[in-house]
C-alpha cells in the first residue's frame, strides 16, 4: 500500500511539473515575438530587399538594394552597382565573419550613388544577424538592433 501511494505521490508530482511548464511554454510562446539566431545558411533563398536603415527610416522609393547569401558570400544590387562580400559563420549562431566587399563601378543619378556608399559601408562593418518575424536584421558590432539594416523578402 505504501508503495502505490508512493506511486500515486510520485504521478501526482510528474503531472504538476508538466502542466506548470507547458502553461509556462505557451506564455513565452504567445506573449513575446521568438528571435532566432540561425546558420548563415538560413538566409539563403529568395533576394532579400532592404526596406529600412534602422527602425524608423525607410529606403527611399526608387532605391532597390538587395542581398542574397549564395556559395559563401553575400551578394546582390546596391543601387547601382553589383557587390560581392565572402562571409563565413562566427563562432556562435548569428555571427558572422564578413570579407572585403567588392563592387562594380558604373554611372548612376547622385541619389542612389549616395544610398549605395551608405549601404555598402554598413555592409562592411556587420557581424551579427537576426531573424525575426520574417525580417532579416543585418547588426553592426557596436550597434544596437534599433539601427540595424531591415530586410524583407521580394
Amino acid at each position: 500500500m505504501a508503495e502505490s501511494a508512493r506511486r500515486a505521490g510520485f504521478r501526482t508530482i510528474v503531472a504538476r511539473f508538466s502542466c506548470a511548464f507547458g502553461v509556462a511554454l505557451a506564455c513565452v510562446a504567445g506573449c513575446a515575438p521568438m528571435q532566432v539566431f540561425p546558420a548563415l545558411e538560413s538566409i539563403g533563398g529568395p533576394p532579400w530587399t532592404l526596406a529600412a536603415w534602422q527602425a524608423n527610416e525607410a529606403v527611399a522609393e526608387g532605391i532597390d538594394i538587395t542581398l542574397s547569401h549564395i556559395d559563401g558570400a553575400l551578394v546582390g544590387r546596391s543601387g547601382c552597382n553589383r557587390y560581392r562580400m565572402p562571409v563565413a559563420d562566427g563562432y556562435e549562431p548569428g555571427r558572422l565573419r564578413p570579407g572585403a566587399v567588392a563592387v562594380t563601378r558604373m554611372a548612376c543619378a547622385d541619389e542612389i550613388l549616395r544610398a549605395e556608399a551608405r549601404f555598402l559601408e554598413r555592409l562592411a562593418r556587420i557581424d551579427r544577424f537576426e531573424l525575426h518575424a520574417g525580417e532579416l536584421r543585418l547588426i553592426e558590432g557596436s550597434a544596437g538592433t534599433s539601427s540595424a539594416l531591415l530586410l524583407t523578402r521580394r
